[in-house]
């Protein structure tokens, strides 16, 4: 968990992004922890992208959470599998992959990598910044603390969508519980629509379009399918956006009432 903003005299917009990185790595939970493992940041277009990427939470796997990396921090640093399926969705040019196949993984590629998102307009980031050192989920407990500043965060950036990586990551930004093969289905017949949202504490709800996780335990060849319906599809303008079902206060709520919901693998699989 990191260190709470709500002592801080100035407005929420007022916080810039690099400071909210600062209290992230100032996390009391992984002090506390003695989790030697680096934070990992958001990455990508930070003003007004098209889209917002969000998966659950980084693990070892990504270079920059070495306690002796000192360049820049992002998720799938290093990780290769997550480039090709942004590749094959549309979202991920064949110049940028080829460099990001090469070996090993150099600053160059990182470079690389963060300009080719700012060029498509994405912003690429966590639920929870805390790196873990195995591919467990992290419990309900933790999505509850970090969701206020998940929401600080979509309220700097703000972005046009999120696209959700994973039921989990669904259903922490919801409050509502979907079964990810029905709505490929539905959308394979119907095409895509924007009927899940986020609502940020302050600020205008935000559409959430639902993929399935991208690579380990989720469905690479469906995640990139999604993608590629997405890259598509012609979106509303921001202000034809019709108002949210359910949003951020109801999610916390539904942790609190259900944390089944959220600790359950079995009812919240990762695709």
């Amino acid at each position: 968990m990191a260190k709470s903003l709500g002592s801080s005299p100035r407005p929420a917009h007022a916080i810039t992004l690099a400071e909210m990185n600062r209290h992230f790595d100032a996390c009391p939970r992984c002090l506390t922890a003695r989790n030697p493992l680096q934070h990992v940041h958001g990455g990508g277009t930070t003003e007004r992208p098209g889209y917002c990427f969000v998966l659950i939470n980084p693990t070892h796997r990504n270079l920059s959470t070495s306690p002796l990396y000192e360049g820049l921090r992002f998720p799938f640093i290093g990780v290769r599998a997550f480039w090709r399926v942004l590749n094959r969705g549309g979202f991920f040019s064949d110049e940028v992959l080829q460099i990001v196949e090469m070996k090993p993984w150099t600053d160059r590629t990182t470079k690389a990598v963060l300009t080719e998102l700012k060029l498509q307009g994405i912003y690429l980031t966590n639920l929870v910044k805390c790196a873990q050192p195995n591919p467990e989920v992290p419990d309900r407990r933790t999505f509850f603390e970090d969701m206020p500043l998940f929401s600080r965060e979509m309220l700097l950036v703000r972005p046009s969508r999120i696209v959700a990586f994973g039921q989990l990551t669904v259903s922490v930004l919801t409050g509502q519980s979907i079964r990810l093969n029905d709505y490929y289905r539905g959308i394979r017949k119907m095409g895509m629509s924007t009927e899940f949202y986020f609502r940020p504490n302050e600020g205008p709800s935000i559409p959430v379009l639902p993929n399935f996780f991208p690579t380990g335990r989720g469905s690479p060849k469906l995640a990139a399918e999604i993608l590629r319906l997405i890259k598509r599809t012609t979106w509303p303008e921001q202000s034809e956006r019709p108002s949210p079902r359910r949003g951020c206060s109801e999610a916390r709520a539904s942790f609190a009432q259900h944390p089944q919901d959220v600790n359950n693998s079995s009812n919240l699989p990762l695709m």
